[in-house]
Formats: structure tokens, C-alpha cells, sequence
């Protein structure tokens, strides 16, 4: 039962001081009203409609309104009854004028519902001094409410998908990674059957098999030019139908002539970085509209690209097709601008209307779509910049840095600058199957400590890894959000990575200490340690990356330095 009593109680004292408790109108004993006051509502009949289970749905206003109320004598009360599960409460009472109220229906969680249709009847009574309606009903009381509230099935996309679509090949004179297998599957869980094929002689890939399943993707260097990239792409095409579009799967091959010093430090001032997926190339901007790009194994800037905005935080498809980067600089209209990797174009800026500045961008690929999740908490087609969902509450969000698992069904968001941090995961679905949406929930909460600065998945998104200021080590996690035991590292830690195989990389700024950068196995059991940054000076947050066949550490100093470190 959801009382409304507050509706028009307010009204009903000003109208019985105005009369000087005198008028007719009431009740009588029984609760049969006379003709005199009428109470009435502006609709008998609701519908609600989601287009799946999870997708939010607004509430409606309804009004209230009296006839001749001046004539009341005595306290008014409004009181609503709300059967059914259509409904999850009746809220927001306002009084509009001296004889008309509003009230609020709020539907339930589409989610908690399901598909289907559900239903709910809401009455409301109004009476004169009864608190529960029992007696002196006014006249048209109670009033009916039927609400029918429809939430449609999630339809998924029918795919063929690969584990991975961006492939990093390195063949160097004391070390080589020619070969990875990756799984297939078939969106909707069919055995599907599929056959591979390579554009390139020095590819050689497993030519048919089934979903789910593993494809072998190996690499020849025999022949090939050094010091320079090869590139081919794999053609994964499926034999059931309803699946229209082939996976590909885009390969390169860095065929270096000689192996990489220890540390090549460059004298930079950045201020990101990001790795290419399948390249051995790192992007760099010092927040201005320029971006540089450097190979990691020779050292060399190859490109100085004109973005034409101020540049901020970055994401690139897992295909190494595109980087985007998001501007910084104007909350609400934040710009996102995309560069095609190959040709080295500069494509159009996308504006979404947003709420928050673009503290984050992160590049998920959901049942082979891909998703653009910005740390304003919206969710965007990554090829139209077209927003179709969002994801966490306005709440909580500050600043978020984002990370997302291999299969793009989860993301998880640590806010920045805050004691204490809130770190969340959020399950995310994605279809365009009837239209476009992107359907997100909250799966759990933890708080890793103050002052949150970067944020890590496993491959499998098994593990979560959080950097905060404080305390003054690593906090994993296991995929529910249950705390692991910490991993030891010094104030204040403001860095985390994940390899393939599990390792892990954590850095800190460190002023003085002899280490600012720690490895451990994926049991989390120490490796190595090493000082990267200068006497009194400090790992840039955020700012240490994986190169694309992970044989490359990456880091960003305030010296200031970009130093590439080999493994």
C-alpha cells in the first residue's frame, strides 16, 4: 500500500482555516459520499514499455483534482493502494494549485520483471477525515488505475566471434612470438561450423572447424623485409546461416633486424600513451592537438599526426583499425575524434551531449560489435559515435578510469581523486537486433582504498587489479569483487597492467625508493623489480603500458621521459 495522504493535506488546512471549519460536503459514517466535492484523476489507464528486461523506463505524472473544495470541512486524505507488479511505487506528490495535486508512478525494474506483460491496479481514494479511507469518501472515490507494462526479449546478435581480432607477430633475432591460437564461438552457443583462410603466403592458419573451438594462426618471417611491418588479414566465415557478416581478423609482423636494447629512454615531455594492439607503435600527445607516434624497437618518432583539437584520454579498437581520443576541455560537448591507424586520416568528430567531461575512454567489442564506454558513464556505437546505452549512477561516478574484459561483457570503473575510491562492475549486453541498445548492470561494489588512480582486468576477467594512493600496495580482486590478498608495493601506487600469460605490473610514484616498478607471475609471486623514473621523480599515473607482443614495457616519467623497457 503506498499512501498519498501528503497529496492534499497541505490544501485541505488552508481550505478548513478559509471556511472556519464550517461548509458541507463530507463524508457520511458509511463512506458513501453526496454529491457535492468530486475527486477525479487525468487517466484511468498506464502503459509502460522496455524494450528488454534491464532497460531503464521512465515514470509518469499523473493529476488530482476537486470539485467545489472550498465546500470541505475537515482534513482531507488521499490514500493509493497498488496491486500488482507492474508498479514499484507511487511518489513525488506535489500540490499544483489550490484544487489539484500530482503524484508520480514509478514502474518497476524491467530487469526484475522479465519479458512479458505485467499489470498493476492503483486506487485512490480521497476522504475527509479518515486517514485510511475507511470513511468520508468524496464523491468519484476511490479512482482506478489500470497500468499494463510490457518489457520485450533480448534478442542477441547472431555472430560468428573471434577471441581475438588484432594479432601481434615479432620476429627478432634472440626471440620470436609467431604462433596464437584463439577461440571461436557462435554468439548464440550453436555448433557452427567454419572454415579460415589467410591474404597472405607467409600466413597459415587451421582451415576449418567448429564453434566453439580454437583457431591456430602462425606466422612465417622466411623472406620477408626487415625492419619493417607486414601486414595480412584472416577470414573466419561461418556455415550456418543468419550469420552475414565474416570475423577478420587483422595480423601484423614486425620483422626487426636486431633485438632492442635493455631501456631506450627518449626525452619527452607526454602526457599519454597507448600501445597499438597489433603494431609495434606507441601513441603519445602532450595534451595538445598534435599525437606522435614511435616505434618501440627502433626508437624512431614514424609520424607526427594533426588531430585538430586538444587531445585527452585514448582507446583503440582491439583490430588496431582506430584510435579515438576524447577533448577534455568542454563538459556537456566533449569531442571525440577517431584516426584510422592504416591510412593515417583524421576522421569527424563525434560531439555527444554529455553530462560529465570524457575522464575516461575504453574500447570493449561486444558479440563482435564495437562499443565505445566513456568514463561520463555513456555507452557509444563505436562506428557512428551514436550513443545506445549507459552504464553506472551519476552517484558514484568521479572521474572514472575504466577497464573492460576480453569478451567486452564486462567493465568495471574506478573513481579517481576520492577517499575513499569506489570501484564497480558492471555486466554489459549489446544488440542491434531491432534497433540499437546497450543494456548494463552493477554487479558488485568494493572500495580499494583512497585516492583511486588506474584499474586492470585480467584477459579473462577473472581478476581485477586497482592502484589507490593509499594503501600502499596493489589490491586484486576475483571477478565477484572479493578481495585478494594485496601485492607489495611502495606509496604511492598509481599503476597496473595485466600480461596475456597472467603476470603483473605495477608501478608507483615513488620519490626516493629504490623501486618504482614491480613484476610478479600470475600467482603473484615477485620477478623483478626496477627503478624507471629519476632521483625525485615520479611514474606519470596511468601511463605504463604493454607493447602489442608484450616483450616491451612502456612507461611515461615526469622527468620528463618515455622510456621503452624490454622484457
Amino acid at each position: 500500500m503506498n499512501l498519498l495522504r501528503a497529496l492534499f493535506f497541505l490544501l485541505a488546512a488552508t481550505l478548513l482555516t478559509a471556511c472556519g471549519g464550517g461548509g458541507g460536503g463530507g463524508g457520511t459514517a458509511t463512506g458513501t459520499p453526496d454529491l457535492g466535492p468530486t475527486f477525479s484523476v487525468s487517466t484511468r489507464n498506464i502503459t509502460f514499455n522496455a524494450r528488454a528486461p534491464g532497460v531503464a523506463v521512465a515514470s509518469q505524472t499523473i493529476t488530482a483534482s476537486i470539485t467545489r473544495s472550498n465546500e470541505i470541512s475537515g482534513t482531507l486524505y488521499i490514500v493509493a493502494t497498488v496491486q500488482g507488479p507492474a508498479v514499484s511505487n507511487v511518489g513525488n506528490i506535489t500540490i499544483t494549485s489550490s484544487s489539484t495535486g500530482s503524484a508520480t508512478i514509478i514502474p518497476a525494474s524491467s530487469r526484475t520483471l522479465g519479458a512479458g506483460t505485467h499489470t498493476s491496479t492503483i486506487s485512490i481514494s480521497a476522504c475527509v477525515n479518515s486517514p485510511t479511507c475507511a470513511t468520508g469518501r468524496l464523491n468519484g472515490s476511490p479512482q482506478t488505475i489500470n497500468v499494463s507494462y510490457t518489457v520485450g526479449e533480448f534478442q542477441r546478435r547472431h555472430q560468428l566471434v573471434a577471441s581475438d581480432v588484432g594479432i601481434a607477430f615479432t620476429s627478432l633475432p634472440a626471440r620470436a612470438l609467431l604462433t596464437r591460437t584463439i577461440s571461436v564461438r557462435d554468439t548464440l552457443g550453436h555448433t557452427t561450423g567454419w572454415s579460415a583462410s589467410a591474404d597472405q603466403s607467409w600466413l597459415a592458419v587451421t582451415p576449418s572447424g567448429q564453434a566453439p573451438g580454437n583457431l591456430v594462426i602462425t606466422a612465417n618471417p622466411a623472406g620477408l623485409a626487415a625492419d619493417t611491418i607486414h601486414y595480412g588479414t584472416v577470414t573466419l566465415a561461418a556455415s550456418e546461416s543468419g550469420i552475414t557478416s565474416p570475423e577478420r581478423i587483422r595480423v601484423a609482423l614486425w620483422v626487426g633486424s636486431q633485438s632492442p636494447p635493455s631501456n631506450r629512454t627518449i626525452n619527452a615531455q607526454f602526457q599519454r600513451i597507448i600501445a597499438d594492439p597489433i603494431r609495434p607503435l606507441i601513441y603519445a600527445h602532450s595534451g595538445g592537438s598534435d599525437l606522435s607516434v614511435y616505434n618501440i624497437y627502433t626508437g624512431q618518432q614514424v609520424a607526427l599526426i594533426a588531430m585538430g583539437r586538444p587531445l585527452g584520454e585514448m582507446a583503440i579498437s582491439p583490430d588496431g583499425a582506430r584510435l579515438f581520443a576524447g577533448d577534455p576541455t568542454n563538459i556537456g560537448t566533449s569531442g571525440i575524434v577517431s584516426l584510422d591507424l592504416a591510412s593515417r586520416v583524421v576522421g569527424p568528430t563525434w560531439t555527444p551531449v554529455l553530462s560529465y567531461y570524457i575522464s575516461h575512454l575504453e574500447y570493449v567489442r561486444h558479440d563482435g560489435a564495437g562499443l565505445l564506454v566513456l568514463g561520463a558513464g555513456n555507452i557509444l556505437n563505436a562506428n557512428t559515435g551514436a550513443i545506445v546505452g549507459a552504464f553506472g549512477s551519476d552517484l558514484s561516478r568521479y572521474n572514472d578510469v575504466l577497464a573492460g574484459n576480453h569478451a567486452g561483457d564486462r567493465l568495471c570503473a574506478l573513481n579517481r581523486g576520492l577517499s575513499p575510491s569506489a570501484l564497480t562492475c558492471h555486466s554489459i549486453e549489446y544488440t542491434d537486433v531491432g534497433g540499437e541498445i546497450a543494456i548494463s548492470q552493477m554487479i558488485n561494489y568494493a572500495s580499494p582504498g583512497s585516492n583511486g588512480q588506474d584499474l586492470a582486468l585480467s584477459i579473462d576477467g577473472a581478476r581485477i587489479y586497482a592502484a589507490s594512493g593509499a594503501p600502499y600496495d596493489f589490491q586484486p580482486y576475483t571477478s565477484a569483487l572479493s578481495a585478494l590478498p594485496a601485492i607489495p608495493g611502495d606509496a604511492y601506487p598509481n599503476n597496473v597492467e595485466v600480461a596475456r600469460d597472467g603476470r603483473f605490473f605495477g608501478g608507483a610514484s615513488v620519490l626516493y625508493g629504490p623501486t618504482d616498478v614491480w613484476i610478479y607471475d600470475n600467482n603473484h609471486a615477485l620477478l623483478q623489480t626496477m627503478r624507471v623514473s629519476g632521483y625525485a621523480r615520479l611514474l606519470m599515473r596511468g601511463q605504463m603500458k604493454l607493447s602489442s607482443d608484450e616483450f616491451v614495457l612502456v612507461v611515461l616519467t615526469d622527468d620528463p621521459t618515455l622510456q621503452f623497457i624490454a622484457m
